[in-house]
């Protein structure tokens, strides 16, 4: 039989973790992610990979996003960064094996957590908030790989991630972090204080108290010169091509000269043709001739200023055999995200004072019809940039009675958790009524440089600006739970039978509670004919479970478990979960699983209605194909210029089904030798009626295949009928998945310490999706497709040295190259380069690649005295930049693709730990 420390060689060791034996000490029964029996800990049937509190300290984290993000099994995660015109209002989640976020059950000592307040319509966000965990508390997590538990959920089709927090301690520990990136942009700053007074077994209670403070400061695009322009060159095949990515909207402002009734249409700027040039931070636009593009991306963040407030308590007390205890986590994220100032489309009245004074001077020729329209696309750089403040505060409660009673071990627990988010604009959003009004009075001129304006135009700007609280969300949990587990019977052949049972009943509730202007009553921000509905909603979830585990003989075991869940709104549903666990020697081991799961669409994703849902992430060019269709029914329907952006729609879907999974894993652990041990978990998934939005360039570059994905909208600004895309949530059909996870362990002593090295490796053999039932096979396995990236191969290495007091170590992080975001020549996105430096005409470009990225760390811990050490250490110890991307999709920054890289290069860090 494995030996009993098992666990702490073997399975702790797929993250690193290396603890000593104790074998003369009895293990206690305790519970082990994926399983509701209590046992003496050892390598189970379930892949289980556990970060200790030595690993904690070990990768430099300050966060507990930064902590899970950094793990080999987890990609496909929503990255804080992207809140930077990428719609994250904050969001930091984990995906197990890039499945899903919102496949992914995070757990809090065991118990459910409320979802991200801030979820959209879409179900993006619908998932728990890393941001909301506070690293300082967290004891140890353990990464359940295997999905569908019965315990907790069959909706955890991905794997569970549960944070166990520190408790029982009757010491006190104060540490100090700074960390400062390349540069000096970024800085973060992290304080924490932890307290524990009494010993439950002797004293018969045990308070703790956790404090921790963190502040970030801002990065913006000019700090990186990879990021800092929307004009990128390049090197392909020995030719010198342009990725070109700018906005139409500028300052001065874009003329459009357009009459519906003779097809005349002219474009042209005021700048560019006094002065041959466009001004600062703007270029020539390739896709449209005369006009000029603006260089959004100089002005948006890399990583946006943040701050962190967080408190973990925890009360227990002995009661005979029973505890009685309280958790209270209380945690305030604070993220203001700056982008490019507001672009704005607007009509000039026609005889208005500025039709008057501009029409005779942009129709020279005298080309245009009389009474052509005429419109402006203007940039507000007077208005300065658009600021956000998104706040999270997330609170989290749980009391629980646990124990033993006659034989059972149990385990009943009230849970309250809350999330609520707000969107606050601190400034640089404007106002459509006080547009229109500035616009039809001549109080403002458009066509004028930034800074030219007059004092009544500069009063006007200061009148249209949006300030104050603009959405508030809440989503809130209540949850009942009862467990208990006990040895039923012993077999002839020495083994034994054991059960696990409990219930569980619980409420979801998101609330939307948009201002105002977020819903459009009598005035919508600037270009934004959303109407953002209000609601309220809720479902009521109870469950039954029973596992049975029959230890057949010492090196046999099967597990079997079913679970029987009641959603108020999508009925019944029952799932099993069947594990097996072979032990034919000490040093060897053979598991597997095979289960299935079902998960039910968030609330809104079902029931919010429909609206506008910001903007497309590239430039297009005409789907003439939807055009056609939309004109069909309503005449004046108009395209976007060439290059232009375009406008996405979207609601929820009561038609939605829910998701069904099988999943299956096999695994192989073995231990050679004492200095030696490895792993591999073999694991497939296949999801049915996925949910989710067809992605925008599949819709773009194939609108006769996807006509129902077209609509039209009024833009507020000129009155004109615009084709949209509107990808609503459906059932896109079904994906499958095939992977493995690799660890290997080698630790010996050598003349100068202790040497520990570990690699982990996720491989993905298999990932392939529908856009719609029935249709095509895609995948995005290396290959940026619809929208993302998912990496075959995702490797760490780490080795640590002890030597006396220090303690070295040094990190490998590996994530291979791709295939990047493919264009076509109607994209306008690649332009060749003509020997002289100017730009000549639109490319396709389909097999761009995007460059491994490999990055190393080291740490460096000394133990001054018993009570007090000292770290330091560097992210990035090289400095390697993120390799050169040309995609569009996610949030603003470009040059590289944030949710995959990170922009601060190399980043040092100083810690200072105390205990007393």
């Amino acid at each position: 039989m494995v030996a009993k420390t098992q666990f702490n060689l073997a399975l702790a060791a797929a993250l690193g973790a290396w603890t000593a034996p104790a074998l003369a000490q009895p293990l206690e029964r305790v519970e082990i992610t994926g399983s509701s029996i209590k046992r003496i800990p050892s390598e189970t049937a379930l892949p289980v990979q556990t970060v200790t509190k030595a690993d904690i300290a070990r990768s430099g984290a300050q966060t507990v996003a930064e902590l899970i993000q950094s793990l080999p099994a987890v990609q496909g995660f929503t990255q804080v960064s992207e809140a930077v015109g990428g719609g994250g209002g904050g969001f930091a989640g984990a995906s197990v094996h890039g499945i899903g976020e919102a496949r992914t059950l995070v757990l809090l000592n065991g118990r459910r957590i409320a979802t991200w307040a801030g979820q959209t319509v879409t179900g993006e966000g619908a998932a728990i908030d890393l941001n909301s965990i506070p690293l300082a508390a967290v004891e140890r997590v353990e990464l359940l790989t295997d999905g569908a538990s019965a315990l907790y959920g069959t909706d955890a089709i991905a794997g569970v991630i549960n944070f166990i927090l520190k408790r029982d301690l009757t010491t006190g520990e104060a540490s100090v972090v700074h960390a400062v990136p390349k540069g000096g942009a970024g800085k973060t700053s992290t304080v924490s204080v932890t307290k524990g007074f009494g010993d439950l077994s002797a004293d018969g209670f045990n308070a703790l108290m956790a404090l921790s403070a963190e502040k970030q400061s801002r990065m913006v695009s000019a700090d990186r010169k990879y990021a800092r322009t929307g004009l990128i060159p390049f090197t392909k095949d020995g030719q010198q091509y342009a990725f070109v990515n700018g906005s139409i909207r500028t300052a001065p402002a874009n003329y459009e000269l357009y009459d519906g009734a003779s097809g005349y249409d002219a474009l042209g700027n005021p700048y560019l043709s006094a002065q041959g040039a466009c001004p600062q931070n703007h270029f020539k636009s390739a896709s449209n001739p005369g006009t000029c593009a603006y260089d959004y991306s100089t002005q948006v963040d890399l990583m946006p200023e943040s701050r962190r407030e967080s408190f973990f308590g925890s009360v227990a007390t002995k009661i005979d055999r029973h505890t009685l205890s309280a958790d209270l986590a209380l945690n305030r994220f604070t993220l203001t995200s700056h982008i490019a100032p507001a672009p704005v489309d607007m009509l000039i009245p026609a005889g208005s004072a500025l039709y008057n004074r501009y029409l005779p001077v942009f129709n020279a020729s005298g080309s245009a019809p009389a009474n052509s329209d005429l419109y402006a696309y203007w940039r507000a750089v007077d208005a300065g940039l658009r600021t956000t403040q998104n706040t999270t505060e997330a609170g989290h409660l749980a009391v629980s009675l646990t124990g033993t009673l006659e034989q059972w071990d149990y385990s009943a627990a009230v849970t309250h958790s809350s999330n609520r988010w707000v969107e606050r604009h601190l400034g640089g959003w404007l106002m459509q009524n006080e547009q229109d009004a500035a616009i039809a009075s001549g109080a403002f001129d458009p066509f004028l440089m930034p800074g030219q304006q007059s004092a009544a135009g500069n009063a006007a700007i200061a009148g249209m600006q949006h300030v104050g609280t603009f959405k508030t969300q809440t989503s809130t949990l209540d949850a009942l739970e009862l467990r208990g587990s006990r040895d039923l019977f012993k077999l002839d052949g020495g083994g034994s039978v054991q059960l696990g049972t409990g219930l569980d009943l619980r409420r979801e509730r998101v609330k939307n509670d948009p201002s105002d202007i977020a819903r459009g009553v009598g005035n919508n921000i600037a270009g934004d004919s959303s109407q953002d509905q209000a609601y309220d909603l809720s479902r009521t979830i109870w469950g039954a479970y029973a596992e049975l585990l029959v230890a057949v003989t010492k090196a046999f075991e099967v597990t079997g478990a079913l679970r029987h869940d009641q959603y108020s709104d999508f009925g019944k549903t029952d799932n099993f979960k069947l594990a097996a666990r072979y032990q034919p020697s000490r040093d060897l081991l053979f598991r597997g699983s095979l289960g299935t799961g079902f998960r039910a669409p968030s609330v809104p994703q079902v029931a919010a209605s429909r609206q506008l849902y910001g903007v497309s992430g590239q430039g297009y060019s005409c789907p003439t194909a939807a055009l056609q269709a939309l004109q069909a029914a309503d005449a004046s329907v108009v395209c976007e210029a060439d290059g232009t952006q375009y406008r996405v729609v979207t609601s929820g879907n009561t038609e939605l089904k829910p998701e069904k999974s099988r999943q299956w894993s096999l695994g192989l652990r073995a231990e050679p030798e004492k200095w030696l041990s490895s792993g591999v978990d073999f694991w497939g998934i296949f999801v049915k009626d996925r949910i989710g939005q067809l992605a925008e360039d599949a819709a773009m570059d194939s609108p006769a295949s996807y006509l129902k994905n077209f609509t039209t909208y009024v833009d507020p600004g000129t009155g004109r009928h615009l084709v949209a895309l509107y990808l609503p949530n459906e059932n896109l059909g079904d994906e499958r998945y095939f992977g493995a996870d690799w660890d290997a362990k080698v630790g010996f002593n050598s003349a100068i310490g202790k040497t520990t090295l570990l690699l982990q490796w996720t491989h993905l053999f298999r990932y392939d999706y529908q856009r719609v039932k029935g249709g095509d096979w895609y995948s995005n396995l290396n290959s940026f497709n619809d929208s993302t990236v998912t990496f075959r191969n995702l490797i760490r290495l780490s080795g640590t040295l002890v030597t006396g007091a220090f303690e070295n170590t040094l990190t490998v992080n590996h994530k291979p190259g791709y295939r990047d975001q493919a264009y076509s020549a109607a994209d306008a996105a690649v332009y060749s380069v003509n020997a002289d430096g100017s730009l000549g005409s639109a490319v396709a470009m389909s097999d761009h690649r995007v460059s491994s990225y490999t990055t190393v760390d080291w740490q460096m811990k000394y133990e001054a005295t018993k009570t007090t050490n000292v770290t330091l250490g560097a992210f990035n110890l090289f400095d390697r930049a993120p390799p050169m991307s040309i995609r569009t999709s996610g949030s603003q920054q470009l040059g590289y693709d944030n949710r995959y890289a990170d922009a601060r290069g190399r980043t040092l860090y100083g810690r200072l730990t105390m205990k007393f």
